[in-house]
């Protein structure tokens, strides 16, 4: 009678059978038997060339119906005005416009357009980033570059218009610190002209004094009126202009990330069909055995 004693629990054989999917063993050192793998892997041929075929039609259908997307750029100049140093300064902080374009001004503008328009949302992504100038770039087809374009303008007019009462309120303070100095400059030129007929003329410290604050009152007023002359508001810097190539992932990268795709899920289905083939086989030895 032959030897009929049980193999311990821990170790499975590759059963294979003809169309089954791969098995894959473990010994009693649970080492997989990469031999007899391949051979698995092998005769599901078929299933893997069938996947990674039909992976390949849906990404090359996808590749082919995918309108290709340009991108739409604009360039937003930030309002200036000189310090007293002749510097031009930003009348909004940089970074304060950036927030306030991505979390206030694009939202409100994009959620506006697309109600007056019939337009989804999602199909209307306009970013603010910061390169020099504030950029304003968003991705689209042919058919909706013209909404990009209009979101791109209406959002610099928004920005335009919130900053303008911070530049007006720099050039209303320059403008009365200009009036009250052309006031101490027509006081000082009026109390020089007395002095001149007077005694003091014969003073010449005190001529030089006057002359000399004179000159510096000058001075200041220059510097005020070249500030207030300096003022410039927020602007559109560049019109939307639409990228020359398209821009995303290639036709044939997309085709062949399908593909690849495709062998790894069919492998994938491969040996997990394997795996549930060998958990089956395990749980019906004991019925087979009685």
């Amino acid at each position: 009678m032959p030897n009929t004693k049980e193999q311990p629990a821990s170790a499975q054989t590759v059963a294979w059978s003809a169309g089954s999917p791969p098995v894959v063993a473990a010994s009693s050192d649970d080492e997989i038997d990469l031999v007899e793998l391949g051979f698995g892997i092998w005769r599901q041929r078929r299933l893997i060339v069938g996947i990674t075929l039909l992976c390949l039609a849906l990404a090359t259908a996808f590749a082919l119906l995918r309108p290709k997307q340009y991108e739409y750029s604009a360039a937003i100049q930030l309002g200036s005005i000189a310090d007293a140093q002749g510097q031009l300064q930003p009348v909004i902080n940089p970074d304060s416009a950036l927030t306030l374009l991505n979390k206030v001004v694009l939202p409100k503008v994009i959620d506006e357009f697309s109600k007056a328009h019939g337009v989804e949302p999602q199909d209307l992504k306009v970013e603010a980033t910061l390169a020099g100038s504030i950029v304003l770039a968003g991705k689209a087809s042919l058919a909706r570059g013209a909404d990009v374009s209009a979101i791109e303008n209406a959002a610099a007019d928004q920005l335009a218009k919130l900053s303008s009462s911070q530049l007006q309120s720099r050039l209303s303070v320059l403008k009365q610190q200009l009036a009250i100095a052309n006031g101490e400059l027509q006081i000082l030129q009026g109390a020089s002209q007395v002095a001149a007929g007077s005694a003091a003329k014969r003073d010449g410290a005190l001529q030089f004094l006057n002359q000399s604050k004179i000159l510096t009152q000058k001075t200041l007023i220059s510097t005020l009126e070249g500030q207030i002359q300096s003022a410039q508001p927020t602007h559109l810097l560049s019109s939307p202009v639409r990228s020359p190539e398209p821009v995303g992932a290639s036709r044939a990268v997309i085709v062949v990330l399908g593909g690849i795709l495709g062998v790894f899920l069919s492998l994938f289905v491969a040996l997990m069909g394997g795996y549930f083939n060998a958990i089956r086989q395990r749980l019906l030895s004991p019925v087979l055995a009685d």
